[in-house]
């Protein structure tokens, strides 16, 4: 073999070598936690810095790996056709087929040993190779620069509707991200509730957390500010809905800390529309995640719901939506008391307010319908008639049992799981 045949030999080698190093640094830069480089960058590493700088810019970092990778390629099948050639005295057919279907196993098998030396140490590799990745990217970034537009030309050919399963696929995978990597990630229950919650916020209701019409505390317009003050102080509540005529003809909002001023200057009898301020209304089919980006743009912090006629169906707080993700919120107004009392591991009595997802996630079991959010509202749904206290249902492996009722309202509720047991009910009640 002469010279020709080794140069072959190690430029293919090189070219293989290079080849991985790249296959390991997309492996990383897709596995790594962003979070954790910010991290590293904050705390005076240079690499890291240089990393996050790059990862500014995903599409054209992955876009350079891409066009690297493929010279990579063209280049070891240029070399080892090469060598293949001096080894053979020329490029004979057999020789040529068996070199290139050796090669594209080795390949094949060389990359996902990369994919799994990526996969166990992916910031430290990523921060490890910045200075390669730096220098690839600005080496390349005519070709890549070039090769992005092209690829964004050609698909804006091909575009066509979105998919509507796109976000539903995401929220899934997110959630299994989070139950299957609990381990490596080493994350607090707590913390993979509050991911969850996160993920959820597009799939949740304003009408889900909403405090409902019934329990909304509202003033007519025609009240003092002295009146005003007094529901403040006897309701704990820092902001008070002001409605004329009705309570489905919203026409202001007051803030308690408005009333300061007034208090100071002694005006306590003056009519409150004075002070009110513009209401913002949201309808009820507002997702959760879209109302907390409309409240950090409106700089609001509580929202008057309106169902589908126009009429008040509810009112939201900034302090409802973050219940969502962290969970009850109790201030020094809250009464200590539980929403959920666990009796056993297959019966607990709850408040008629609790949300019906929160009744599957305890009894494990899997309650049909679309037209209640809350137990009591279940509860109505199935009877079609005001509730009355010991009445019963049955249903999907359950027995519900009103306790308590206020008015025409269900108050509180024993729910119990029945084993073994999945009963139909076609809207009828017992009685005990």
């Amino acid at each position: 073999m002469d010279t020709d045949g080794w140069l072959g030999a190690v430029l293919s080698l090189l070219f293989l070598a290079l080849l991985m190093l790249f296959w390991i640094a997309e492996a990383s830069v897709n596995n790594a936690s962003r979070g954790r480089i910010k991290r590293q960058a904050d705390s005076g590493s240079k690499k890291a810095r240089v990393i996050d700088k790059l990862l500014d810019d995903t599409e054209s970092l992955f876009s350079t790996l891409i066009v690297a990778k493929s010279l990579a390629v063209v280049g070891l099948f240029v070399a080892t056709s090469v060598f293949v050639a001096d080894a053979y005295n020329g490029l004979r057919v057999t020789p040529v087929i068996v070199t290139v279907a050796v090669l594209i196993v080795i390949i094949a098998l060389l990359q996902i040993v990369c994919r799994e030396i990526a996969l166990r140490r992916s910031e430290k590799i990523v921060v490890g190779l910045s200075g390669v990745l730096s220098v690839t990217a600005t080496t390349l970034a005519p070709i890549s620069g070039l090769v992005s537009f092209l690829a964004r030309a050609i698909a804006g050919i091909f575009r066509g509707k979105p998919d509507e399963d796109t976000d539903e696929d995401e929220s899934d995978e997110m959630r299994l991200l989070v139950d299957e990597n609990q381990e490596e990630v080493d994350l607090e229950q707590d913390e993979k509730d509050m991911i969850r919650a996160v993920v959820e916020l597009d799939e949740t209701l304003a009408r889900e957390i909403m405090i409902p019409r019934i329990d909304v505390v509202a003033a007519a317009k025609e009240s003092s500010i002295r009146q005003i003050i007094e529901i403040i102080v006897s309701t704990g509540y820092s902001r008070i809905p002001i409605y004329e005529d009705t309570i489905d003809n919203i026409v202001g909002l007051v803030y308690a800390k408005d009333l300061l001023p007034i208090l100071e200057q002694g005006k306590i009898e003056e009519p409150i529309t004075e002070i009110a301020r513009t209401p913002h209304f949201i309808p009820e089919s507002k997702k959760v995640d879209d109302l907390l980006h409309e409240f950090q743009q409106s700089k609001v912090h509580v929202a008057i719901v309106v169902d589908e006629y126009g009429g008040t169906a509810g009112l939201v707080t900034i302090e409802d939506l973050l219940e969502e993700i962290v969970g009850e919120i109790e201030d020094e107004y809250d009464a200590e008391e539980s929403k959920v009392e666990r009796v056993s591991d297959s019966e607990a009595v709850m408040n008629a307010k609790v949300s019906i997802d929160e009744v599957k996630d305890i009894f494990g079991v899997d309650i049909e319908g679309e037209d209640y959010d809350t137990v009591g509202g279940f509860v109505f749904s199935r009877l079609g008639r005001i509730p009355v206290v010991a009445d019963v249902i049955e249903i999907d492996g359950i027995k519900i049992e009103v306790l308590t009722t206020v008015g025409r309202r269900v108050k509180e509720v024993k729910i119990s799981k029945i084993s073994n047991v999945k009963t139909k009910d076609n809207g009828s009640d017992k009685q005990e």
